[in-house]
């Protein structure tokens, strides 16, 4: 059956085409079982012509979709040794300045471009990058964005 958009099949059509293939696996299945079993015979037959007998059967491989290594059953708990020192929770900065002041500052004049404005962000003790201070001033109109010549990465960001 070609692939087509679902949505565009009838679902009797649907339904009959996986009754088709359901069918079309049950009879594979039906013949392989056949065939196993008269293979099954033909090794009896020649394990009573020679009288030993073949090696017991492998055991079956583990099932699917189970992740070979670890018995079924209850994981392993955690590992002994020391514990990690817990980490103090992360407090947020406070500074004389909003960010928007802050990158106002430095936009003044003839403006400052996004590594410099990252720079100083950075060097100023805040977490993080100004990026997203810096796009919502553009998108507010605070600011106004220019790129750099071609072969530099950034922009240009002054007042508006």
């Amino acid at each position: 059956m070609p692939r087509l958009a679902l949505a565009k099949i009838p679902a009797n059509v649907l339904q009959a085409e996986l009754e088709r293939r359901a069918n079309r696996a049950a009879r594979k299945i039906r013949k392989l079982l056949r065939v196993r079993a008269n293979l099954d015979a033909q090794i009896a037959e020649l394990e009573a012509i020679a009288g030993t007998k073949t090696a017991p059967k492998a055991k079956p491989g583990p099932k699917p979709g189970r992740k070979p290594g670890r018995k079924p059953g209850r994981k392993p708990g955690p590992k002994p040794g020391p514990k990690p020192a817990a980490k103090a929770p992360r407090k947020r900065g406070v500074f004389a300045q909003t960010g928007q002041e802050f990158v106002l500052a430095l936009a003044k004049g003839k403006g400052a471009t996004t590594g410099e404005i990252n720079t100083k962000w950075v060097d100023a003790g805040r977490g993080g990058k100004a990026d997203i201070v810096l796009s919502k001033m553009v998108k507010d109109g605070k600011l106004k964005r220019e790129p750099l010549p071609k072969g530099q990465k950034g922009s240009t960001y002054t007042i508006a």
